[in-house]
């Protein structure tokens, strides 16, 4: 075995926790991470000059696991590099103070990238959003970690964690790009690396009400600099191959070359705020050169509609008409003379969905991700723990097959509340969630459905769950074995606030 000064790195994992101004979540952070179920991990917090009881709290807590830094205000990118500057881990990753993981977040994304190749450098999760109660608003499964979402259509990755070398290989984080330094990172790494998404709900990314304006604006502006400064090391163009990859390993590279410029402008049509129009379009005039479709000139002229260019637009209609004297092209010219957006919304366009790209060229949704099922199949270590799932599951579901209430086994659930309990929870969710999405007889599917719900319930959101049984409840009113389950859910809470 090999001892801790003989280990490349002293730990496994560095998560920094910088933190300004928010003391009143700064405790509950702090825990979360503490009940990691993965141990091997240092946590780095960075106070970036609080003036409120944050040095306070951070002075009363000690833990072996726990390192302190503290600094005058700079602002989070700063607080991110300095950090990771002190980081002895080989899997790198950070948290926000008013934000909460859950107790296997590290242990999942540990295991990703430890069953990935090197060439996946990144991985990352699926969150939930909730609100400043925490209350679970909605979960957010559309995270992508390709080049082209990246800069078109970011979707945010809240869960993540990478390899120290990638970040060593590709520097720190943008202090002149704040508010979007994440972004920028992404941007870069995905130029050196894939990424694995593990198919799992893992961390609780809080929604403020009411953002100021002001801070919607810093953030577009930031956003914006991000993508012009990715343009700038390929000439303000976009270079279609290094978005797409895969481009010359397909059959017909030509082909697909034609069909990505196509679908970067669709994903455009969504980042006009931000991204240089005439960095698409350029993409669509080469399009039109290769294989001439009226529709592509229909798409021009929406982008630089929606980027509030009506001249630009017109100029492009004019130019064309040059060559193409269609009734499809004088319509386009009398509604740009009218400025008739209602009428622009209706005429053809040429679009084009993801999936009509090859395979290789398709944004990595998933890279080879792990399914749900692999975090017990990854490690024989976990064979048992996988056969315990099964009998346990068809042991619950045996008992609930007369559809009667049976209280006896809500109240077993309920009484998982160690912190194993809660990891075995969240094993029994990702396992129910594999079984469900099996072909399943209808009775059967839903006794595995009420009781993935009251898994969750008991595991880190009775919210979540409540909402999920209802909804099975307006599909099967007044069944005992469901109605049983919401009661017990009910006067669980109601005991928890008498107590």
């Amino acid at each position: 075995m090999i001892s801790n000064s003989e280990k490349k790195y002293p730990v496994k994992v560095s998560i920094v926790l910088p933190t300004f101004n928010q003391c009143h979540f700064l405790l509950n952070a702090i825990q979360t991470i503490l009940n990691q179920t993965f141990d091997d991990f240092e946590l780095i917090i960075v106070n970036d000059g609080s003036t409120d009881e944050t040095a306070a709290i951070l002075a009363s807590i000690n833990h072996p696991k726990l390192r302190v830094f503290t600094q005058q205000n700079q602002g989070l990118p700063s607080a991110l590099n300095n950090g990771f500057a002190a980081a002895r881990g080989e899997y790198w990753t950070w948290t926000s103070t008013d934000n909460a993981v859950s107790p296997v977040w590290l242990e999942e994304l540990v295991r990703a990238l430890d069953n990935s190749s090197s060439e996946v450098g990144y991985a990352f999760s699926h969150y939930a959003v909730i609100d400043d109660a925490g209350k679970i608003l909605y979960v957010n499964r559309d995270q992508r970690f390709d080049l082209p979402t990246l800069l078109m259509r970011h979707t945010g990755n809240a869960s993540f964690l990478y390899r120290s070398e990638l970040a060593r290989k590709i520097g720190p984080y943008d202090t002149s790009l704040s508010h979007a330094e994440d972004l920028d990172m992404w941007v870069r790494m995905a130029e050196h690396t894939k990424a694995i998404l593990v198919e799992s709900v893992l961390y609780y990314y809080r929604q403020h009400a009411h953002p100021m304006t002001s801070q919607q604006n810093t953030v577009r502006e930031a956003t914006k600099g991000v993508v012009t400064k990715f343009l700038a090391k390929s000439g303000g163009k976009f270079d279609i191959d290094k978005l797409y990859p895969g481009i010359n390993s397909s059959a017909n590279p030509a082909f697909e070359r034609w069909k990505a410029r196509i679908w970067l402008s669709s994903l455009g049509l969504n980042a006009t705020f931000y991204c240089p129009v005439d960095a698409i379009v350029d993409q669509l005039i080469i399009a039109l050169q290769d294989k001439y479709e009226q529709g592509l000139i229909g798409n021009i002229v929406l982008l630089y509609v929606k980027a509030g260019n009506w001249h630009a637009a017109a100029q492009v209609v004019a130019m064309f008409m040059q060559v193409d004297s269609s009734d499809y092209i004088k319509h386009l010219a009398d509604i740009l003379t009218r400025q008739a957006v209602n009428e622009l919304q209706k005429i053809p366009f040429l679009t084009l969905n993801e999936s009509s790209l090859c395979a290789d060229c398709k944004g990595p949704r998933t890279q080879q991700q792990l399914l749900r099922n692999l975090a017990f199949k990854s490690s024989s270590s976990l064979t048992n723990e996988l056969h315990a799932m099964e009998t346990l599951v068809a042991d619950w579901v045996n008992q609930l097959e007369d559809e009667k209430d049976h209280p006896e086994v809500w109240q077993t659930l309920s009484s998982y509340q160690s912190t194993a309990d809660k990891n075995t929870l969240h094993h029994l969710i990702l396992y129910l969630s594999e079984l469900t999405s099996l072909p399943q007889e209808p009775k059967a599917l839903l006794l595995l459905q009420i009781l993935e719900n009251m898994c969750l319930a008991y595991s880190n959101s009775k919210e979540a769950a409540k909402t999920g049984l209802q909804r099975l409840n307006k599909c099967y009113p007044n069944l005992p074995v469901l109605m049983g389950a919401l009661l017990h859910l009910y006067h669980h809470d109601e005991n928890l606030v008498t107590c």
